[in-house]
């Protein structure tokens, strides 16, 4: 075999277990299989840096040994080593859970640098077991005897009041122990070279040995007579790191629009507008066979050299014009890349010839607002009018030419009766011709489009020095300002697996709950940016975190992370603060109840709870450093959208990018992959039998193409050396949403005031709030936003009331989420009685990729009732009049 094949190139070398265990002889074998069959053409010079691993039947790498460099002559001590290390390792990894063993390895070419072999110190595995409970914990992580008297160690070689030399039971390696008052330093040698250190300190005045605390590195174990009941581990994570600033802003944008109309319930594009700052092109149905052959036109126009790596912009690609779009697109390649998150598009990138692409991405991602809104805001020609609801009618065709559409085949909602009359009088001396207008007011929206994202992108760069365009979304854009101005490096630490598994059960969102149904007089509040002030003003968690089990509270004074803890709510609390999500009536819902349960939580807002009567008893958890880390990016933003005129763009965007951040620390690094493939090559994804993926959905573009989406389980088998590195803190999420609670709890809890509804930034009481909280436009602060005369609340995101408007005029206001059409007032009475709901007529769409249209179904029943999956309700007489809190024991619902 040719060894310059291997040379620096990184190999996995796997034994596999079957119905054996890990033990000295399988790793002896394994060992001498990669030395016999892979590594025996190599010449004795060169050097080989390896890594002795194991694959766990959870698909999961997990190292026993560190690095090492040897040459082939140098493997039978390589061996000790491995075996040494694997006695110091915890009996956890000698079972049957392993499978495989894995050698990773690479071959050093001769040429270089190398003069000798390095056995490095083992350390401890980064992704530790960890049991709930310290009794379940058999081992700490090393199998060294669990005392101080250090003649239970092995056969003593030699002592003096200072120095001790055990040689270890049954092993090649020696214990150094220097004694200094109530403290060992040991060493653990084996051929003259240290494989582990550590230090153990007497717990006790009585002189148990078995009472003591042990250090390793910066590990710390704690044992009362023998039994270990406190640990701290340091988990070495990877950091954010922050972004260089651009050297110019990109202009390789292309803006395009489609124009629909609805026949029959189902939109059709019937004219396609692209435009590319300088020049115009148009398509229009009556000049094609069908829908399909003027997309294709559309998309072929694009197919050019000069249009090579722009990006195609469409406002509502992700949603709307990407259901027309994706067949045609995919029939016109063989090689698209999708991405998308949680059912949006967010970038397409679409190849064609060899080496050329176009990235399709959705501008309302970027720059939430409508086009008339961005037009307004950037101060940009109006985007103009047009009867959407004549082009509907299935009577009148394409090319008609005649009279004046009337006033109702408008959006009466959108336009003044002005806008109207200026609009008809243009054609007192003319007929109205339908493709004219359509083509001219589908080019208007691309040229306005346009003007927009690249004065937006000027913004951004002269502002921040960052290229907008290299971003799909805003949040990812207020990332990248973040960490191109505001990022101090090795700070905010990146996180995945099992701590991001844990800490992720604390991170619960906003508080959303109905406390009385009904009530006069009441007062509406939100908080002016509630999220970016928390992030101004309190501290995160940052560094790398420590793991602990047991209760950290006895052994530090003040500790700051996220905990494991088993709560008590006082029953007589109406307003509890710690929330936990978990299954009520088979519905997973986010509640704060009262009794006894489990959860992870910020300690900064264990602390609070405690001020309310709580208690708890810590578990486990993970220790962070703290310190203010965003202030200067709020502070920044907030300047600059104060220092701007109101409704501007510039405010407008300052304000949007303020709120933006936060959630991008919080994402899944459990994320969804995509791709089109030829339906035969597709079928390996799903028919396979294998565990290599996981098929979450299937579309059949009908074309010979399917759009899959599955979960890649081969990035399980990686380990965290070579996993792709994912960008996410959800540490940094959990304390912002948990600061935000902490802060939200005081009002919600005033004493004298009764609270009827709150939301992550909202609050419904019956009394006026303290002037010294109240402010329009400062960040933190409350604004009174109305006051109802009468107001009922039913469920979370759905109340409404009777208010006093701007013009002193009453009017109702209702809040439904989901439903496209208002409810009247009057009507939630009714749902004030128990058993009584109302149906309700709304629209629903149904996106059809696969037949490149959308349908709309205008009979969707909707019934509306009353719900009790958060709070108990309390009915008097029938009628809703009162709630408390769900109650829990051992974490189950009474």
């Amino acid at each position: 075999m040719n060894n310059t094949v291997f040379q620096n190139i990184w190999l996995d070398y796997s034994y596999e277990l079957g119905n054996d265990i890990l033990s000295e002889f399988t790793l002896r074998i394994a060992l001498s299989s990669l030395l016999y069959n892979e590594l025996s053409s190599i010449s004795d010079n060169n050097y080989i840096l390896i890594q002795f691993k194991i694959i766990t039947k959870e698909k999961q790498y997990k190292a026993i040994s560190y690095l090492q460099r040897a040459k082939k002559s140098e493997f039978s001590e390589l061996l000790d080593s491995f075996l040494e290390f694997l006695d110091l390792k915890s009996e956890n990894y000698k079972n049957d859970t392993i499978t495989h063993i894995i050698f990773t390895y690479k071959v050093l070419s001769l040429d270089t640098a190398i003069t000798n072999s390095k056995i490095n110190r083992p350390q401890q595995n980064k992704r530790l077991e960890e049991s709930n409970l310290i009794k379940d914990l058999k081992t700490y992580g090393y199998n060294i005897p669990i005392t101080m008297d250090y003649t239970k160690w092995g056969d003593l070689v030699y002592e003096t009041d200072k120095f001790i030399i055990v040689q270890k039971s049954k092993s090649n390696s020696r214990y150094l122990i220097t004694i200094s008052d109530d403290t060992l330093k040991v060493d653990i040698m084996l051929n003259g070279k240290i494989l582990l250190s550590f230090k153990d300190t007497i717990n006790n005045k009585e002189g148990n040995l078995k009472t003591f605390t042990r250090q390793v590195k910066n590990n710390v174990y704690i044992f009362e007579d023998g039994e270990l009941i406190f640990k701290k581990v340091l988990k070495k994570l990877s950091f954010l790191k922050p972004l260089k600033r651009d050297k110019f802003m990109s202009d390789k944008i292309i803006t395009m629009d489609l124009e629909t109309r609805e026949i029959d319930c189902c939109f059709w594009p019937y004219c396609v507008a692209i435009f590319d700052g300088n020049k115009s092109k148009k398509f229009y149905l009556t000049d094609y066979d069908n829908c399909d052959s003027m997309i294709t036109a559309s998309v072929k126009y694009l197919m050019k050299e000069r249009y090579n790596k722009h990006k195609v912009y469409l406002h509502n690609f992700s949603y709307f014009d990407s259901v027309f779009l994706i067949k045609t697109l995919s029939t016109l390649s063989d090689k698209i890349v999708p991405i998308i998150r949680d059912g949006r598009i967010i970038n397409f990138k679409f190849n064609y010839k060899k080496h050329y692409y176009l990235n399709f991405r959705d501008s309302l991602l970027l720059l939430p607002l409508s086009l008339a809104e961005l037009a307004k805001a950037f101060n940009i020609e109006s985007k103009g009018i047009f009867p959407y609801k004549f082009v509907n009618n299935k009577n009148i065709t394409l090319d008609y030419i005649g009279k004046f559409p009337g006033f109702r085949f408008f959006d009466f909602n959108k336009i003044s009766s002005l806008d109207f009359m200026n609009y008809k009088n243009s054609f007192k001396n003319k007929k109205w011709n339908l493709r004219e207008e359509t083509l001219k007011y589908s080019e208007l929206d691309t040229v306005i489009l346009y003007k927009v994202l690249i004065e937006f992108n000027a913004l951004i760069y002269t502002t921040f020095r960052v290229d907008a365009f290299k971003y799909p979304t805003l949040s990812s854009l207020a990332f990248a300002i973040f960490r191109t101005k505001y990022l101090k490096p090795n700070t905010i630490p990146l996180i995945d697996g099992d701590i991001y598994n844990a800490i992720r059960l604390s991170y619960t969102g906003g508080a959303c709950d109905v406390y009385k149904p009904f009530g006069k007089n009441i007062k509406g509040y939100d908080v002016n940016g509630l999220y970016p002030s928390m992030m101004a003003e309190k501290e995160m968690p940052v560094g790398n975190p420590i793991s602990f089990h047991g209760d950290i509270s006895k052994y530090e004074e003040d500790p700051f992370g996220f905990f494991e803890v088993d709560v008590t709510a006082p029953l007589d609390l109406n307003v509890p603060i710690l929330q936990i999500r978990m299954k009520i009536e088979n519905v997973y819902r986010t509640i704060a109840p009262v009794g006894t349960w489990t959860g992870w939580y910020f300690s900064e807002e264990l602390k609070e709870a405690k001020k309310l009567g709580y208690t708890y008893n810590i578990r486990r958890g993970y220790l962070f450093d703290k310190e203010t880390i965003f202030k200067d990016f709020i502070e920044d933003l907030y300047k600059y959208k104060e220092n701007s005129e109101r409704d501007s763009a510039q405010y407008t965007i300052f304000k949007l990018l303020m709120n933006s951040l936060y959630g991008r620390f919080g994402m899944d690094p459990l994320m969804e992959n995509h791709m089109i493939l030829p339906t035969k090559e597709a079928s390996k994804y799903h028919e396979d039998d294998s565990d290599k993926w996981i098929v979450s959905n299937i579309i059949d573009l009908k074309n010979g193409k399917e759009l899959i989406s599955f979960f890649d389980l081969k990035d399980s088998l990686k380990d965290d050396n070579n996993k792709r590195k994912i960008n996410m803190s959800i540490p940094i999420s959990s304390a912002i949403t948990s600061y935000s609670r902490i802060f939200m709890s005081y009002f919600k809890n005033m004493p004298g005031v009764n609270l009827y509804y709150s939301d992550t930034d909202s609050i419904y009481i019956d009394q006026l709030l303290d002037p010294k909280y109240i402010s329009e436009t400062a960040i933190g602060k409350f604004k009174l936003e109305r006051i109802l005369k009468r107001a009922i609340f039913l469920t979370p995101k759905f109340y409404g009331g009777i208010l006093l408007n701007k013009e002193n005029k009453y009017t109702e206001y209702v809040k439904n989420k989901g439903l496209k059409y208002p409810i009247e007032f009057n009507k939630l009475y009714r749902l004030l009685y128990k058993n009584n709901k109302i149906q309700l007529e709304q629209e629903k769409w149904f996106r059809d990729i696969s037949g490149a249209t959308i349908k709309v179904d205008r009979d969707t029943k909707h019934t509306l009732k009353l719900s009790s999956l958060k709070r108990n309700i309390i009915f008097k007489n029938n009628k809703f009049v009162d709630t408390k809190p769900l109650v829990l024991k051992d974490s189950n619902q009474v």
